[in-house]
């Protein structure tokens, strides 16, 4: 797979390290910093992919992804809900399948970490979706659009066409940008079985350090696109579409196991497709035998232009064929009556950036190029007040776009990705929102590992 990005901006550029680990079949990856990025080549077993992503990411692991994950988010879960959580996690043995256990495992071992510990803070991705759902019951408040509450997950995604190739372009809203940024991935990943012989398709994905499995933004060796969104909804673990319950009955339930709904991790529904899917047949498959414990919906596009938004919770399951935009509500009617309502401004900003993705996206016509991809990806135009913003929840770029990746797959071509530069003009301080610059072709580059 080729990596395209912007043209350089001043930056330090790091000769790649390469290490090996020992097994049968060997692993091997290896690591190179190339414009704000940290391009991670790995192969191997699944304890090998974990070993040799903890062992090249070490010191950026131990030093800023565990303070961060820990000070920020775990830390600040309340007491008794973190104990909680813990006891609910032992019922749900299918949150991490066996690729991503052995996998986690081999990053405990090479960062020093608890064995187990990475999949219990994993559970914090899935705690933005499980989390106002969780705090609604609790609280024994009825679901009405006035109660007050705050969703800040806010994504993007289109697809169109630009000859024989498909263009899977998205923004990746997200509130931890501040860390985001200054610890962007790309890591392309061969999995391999014990034989030696490949254990899934290869694939790429797009995300932060600390970002072990992809969840994001991916590709893999078939030209299969892959972009997830986040949804609030009541159908999800721990909550089981109830309105209301008490601190007892979730302690009792941690105990008993009474509602376990054998939901798994996002990551390991991403995963799952990446490895197992080469068509958005195949990923529709995939999907509808894996159910998440949170609320997602996935885009998923392939080299002929077939594309599909799967909506997914632990209820149901909708796929949407041929739909070419997304954001943050279901397509489906059904599950979109049973999403959560915190206020009205992150409800009417996913429609909007929905409505002004659909309009740009027609006005692109049949040739979605990638640098038109990029112009709908950067566009700040507010529908609410009909103008242009600097910065606006409502905007296709919005204040918290942490990423920007565009995937460009055709038949018989290796996928190529488009990546935002990370990085304002001075490498040191990380941009509001990631930068494309579109005035010329850009600069091509390989991770040559």
């Amino acid at each position: 797979m080729d990596t395209h990005a912007t043209p350089p901006v001043p930056s330090v550029e790091v000769a790649p390290r390469c290490v090996g680990v020992a097994g049968d079949p060997g692993g091997w990856g290896c690591l190179e910093h190339l414009r704000g990025w940290r391009v991670l080549d790995l192969h191997g077993t699944d304890t090998q992919l974990g070993h040799l992503y903890g062992t090249l990411l070490h010191d950026e692991l131990v030093g800023d992804w565990d303070p961060m994950v820990h000070e920020m988010h775990w830390d600040r879960l309340p007491r008794v809900f973190a104990a909680l959580l813990r006891r609910h996690d032992r019922h749900f043995a299918s949150y991490f399948d066996a690729r991503a256990t052995v996998r986690a495992a081999g990053l405990e071992q090479a960062i020093g970490a608890e064995p187990g510990s990475f999949r219990q803070l994993s559970w914090l991705t899935d705690l933005a979706s499980i989390g106002p759902g969780l705090q609604l019951a609790m609280a024994g408040t009825v679901q009405l659009d006035g109660v007050t509450g705050q969703v800040a997950d806010r994504c993007t995604t289109v697809v169109g066409r630009d000859g024989d190739a498909t263009v899977h372009a998205r923004n990746l809203d997200f509130w931890g940008m501040g860390f985001w940024q200054p610890h962007a991935t790309l890591v392309f990943v061969e999995p391999l079985g014990p034989d030696g012989a490949p254990d899934g398709l290869r694939y790429a994905h797009v995300g932060t350090v600390g970002e072990l499995f992809a969840g994001s933004s991916g590709v893999n060796e078939a030209g299969l696109s892959v972009t997830s969104h986040l949804h609030v909804t009541r159908d999800v673990a721990l909550v089981s579409g109830r309105m209301r319950m008490g601190t007892a009955s979730l302690l009792w339930e941690g105990v008993t196991g009474r509602h376990d709904r054998g939901g798994e991790s996002i990551h390991v529904l991403f995963e799952s497709v990446l490895r197992d899917a080469s068509t958005v047949d195949e990923a529709i498959e995939v999907l509808r035998h894996h159910r998440p414990v949170g609320a997602w919906s996935f885009v998923v596009s392939d080299p002929s232009g077939d594309r599909a938004v799967i909506g997914t919770d632990a209820r149901d399951f909708h796929v949407a064929r041929g739909a070419s935009v997304n954001t943050n509500f279901y397509l489906d009617p059904a599950m979109h009556a049973r999403e959560l309502n915190p206020a009205r401004g992150p409800v009417e900003g996913a429609r909007l950036r929905y409505a002004r993705a659909e309009a740009l996206l027609a006005a692109a016509g049949p040739a979605l190029t990638p640098e038109a991809a990029a112009q709908i990806l950067r566009d700040r135009f507010d529908a609410a007040v009909g103008r242009d913003r600097a910065t606006s929840a409502n905007t296709v770029a919005s204040p918290d776009t942490s990423q920007s990746v565009i995937l460009v797959t055709a038949p018989g071509r290796a996928p190529v990705l488009w990546l935002a530069d990370p990085n304002l003009d001075d490498p040191n301080r990380p941009a509001p929102t990631p930068r494309w610059r579109v005035s010329g072709p850009p600069t091509g580059t390989r991770c040559a590992c």
